[in-house]
C-alpha cells in the first residue's frame, strides 16, 4: 500500500517516467519549439516571396524600358530609310519610263524608215539617227546611275523600288539609324541575359539544392503549422494534467494509425504496380495484355 500510495504520487508529481505532468510538459516544449520553429520558416519564406516578387517587378519595369527603346530606333530606322526612298523611288521610275519612251519612238522612227518611200527615206533615216541617238543617251545615264533598266513598263515600280532601296541602305543617314536600332536590339539581348541569370541567382539562394515551389504556398504552409500547434498547445493547456495527457496519448495513437494505414497503402500499390510490371505477355491471338507501368 505504501508503495503504490508512492508511485501515484510520482506519477501525479511528474517525477515517473511515464507521469501524466512530465507528458504533458514534453509534449507541450514540443509544441512551443514547433511553433518557433514554423514562425522563423514562415518569415523567411514571406521574406522570399516579397524578394522574388520585387525582382520580377523591377525587371518588368527595366525590359519595358528597354523595349520601348528598341521600338523608338527602329521606327526611326524605317522613317529615315523611307525618307530617302521616295524620291529615290521617283527619280528610278522616271528614269525607267524615259528609257521605255525613247525606245518607242526610236523603234518607231525605224518602222516608220522601212515603210518610206524613196523621196522621204532621207528625212526618217535622220528621224533614226536621232531616235537612236537620244535612247542611247538616255540609257547610258540610266545604266551609268542605277546599273540596270527594267525591259518593259510592268516591271518598272518593283525595280524603281528594288534600286530605290538599295540605293538608301547605303546612304550615312539610313546607316546611322539602323546601327543605332541593332545597337538597341542588342542591348536588350544582353539585358534579358543579364536578367535571366540574376533570377537564377536569386532561386538559387531562395531554394538551394530543392526543388523550386510557391514560396507564397512555402509561408501558407508553414503559417498553417504555427496555428495548428497553437490550437492543440492551447487546447492542452485549457485541459488539467491527466485529461491533457490522455488527449495527447489519443492523438499519438491517432497519428500512429494513419502513419501504418499510409505505409499499407503504399505498400498495396507498390505490390501491385510489381504484379503489372512482371505480368507474361500473351502470344498469339487474344486480348492484348496491359502496357508496362499501367496503373502508376
Amino acid at each position: 500500500m505504501v508503495a503504490a500510495t508512492q508511485a501515484a504520487h510520482e506519477s501525479v508529481a511528474g517525477l515517473a517516467a511515464d507521469g501524466p505532468v512530465r507528458l504533458v510538459n514534453a509534449e507541450r516544449a514540443r509544441l512551443m519549439e514547433q511553433i518557433e520553429r514554423a514562425d522563423r520558416a514562415t518569415a523567411w519564406w514571406k521574406q522570399a516571396a516579397a524578394a522574388l516578387g520585387r525582382q520580377v517587378r523591377e525587371q518588368r519595369v527595366e525590359a519595358d524600358q528597354q523595349e520601348a527603346i528598341v521600338t523608338a530606333a527602329e521606327a526611326t530606322a524605317a522613317r529615315v530609310r523611307k525618307e530617302v526612298a521616295t524620291p529615290l523611288i521617283e527619280q528610278a521610275t522616271a528614269d525607267a519610263t524615259a528609257r521605255l519612251a525613247a525606245q518607242d519612238r526610236m523603234w518607231a522612227a525605224s518602222a516608220a524608215h522601212g515603210t518610206a518611200r524613196r523621196i522621204g527615206r532621207r528625212r526618217t533615216a535622220r528621224a533614226v539617227a536621232g531616235a537612236n541617238e537620244e535612247h542611247n543617251t538616255v540609257e547610258t545615264a540610266g545604266r551609268a546611275r542605277w546599273h540596270s533598266l527594267p525591259e518593259t513598263e510592268a516591271g518598272v515600280e518593283a525595280w524603281a523600288t528594288s534600286m530605290a532601296h538599295r540605293e538608301a541602305d547605303a546612304d550615312p543617314r539610313v546607316t546611322t539609324a539602323q546601327e543605332r536600332a541593332a545597337e538597341a536590339r542588342q542591348e536588350q539581348h544582353q539585358l534579358t541575359a543579364r536578367q535571366m541569370q540574376e533570377r537564377a541567382d536569386l532561386r538559387g539562394q531562395v531554394f538551394g539544392d530543392r526543388k523550386p515551389s510557391d514560396p507564397h504556398a512555402q509561408a501558407a504552409r508553414w503559417q498553417e503549422r504555427a496555428e495548428t500547434a497553437r490550437r492543440d498547445l492551447t487546447a492542452i493547456e485549457a485541459l488539467p494534467t491527466v485529461e491533457a495527457a490522455q488527449l495527447i496519448r489519443t492523438r499519438a495513437a491517432q497519428e500512429q494509425a494513419a502513419r501504418e494505414a499510409a505505409e499499407h497503402a503504399l505498400a498495396e500499390r507498390r505490390a501491385r504496380a510489381a504484379q503489372l510490371d512482371f505480368t507474361p505477355r500473351t502470344r498469339g491471338h487474344g486480348p492484348t495484355p496491359p502496357s508496362r507501368g499501367l496503373g502508376l
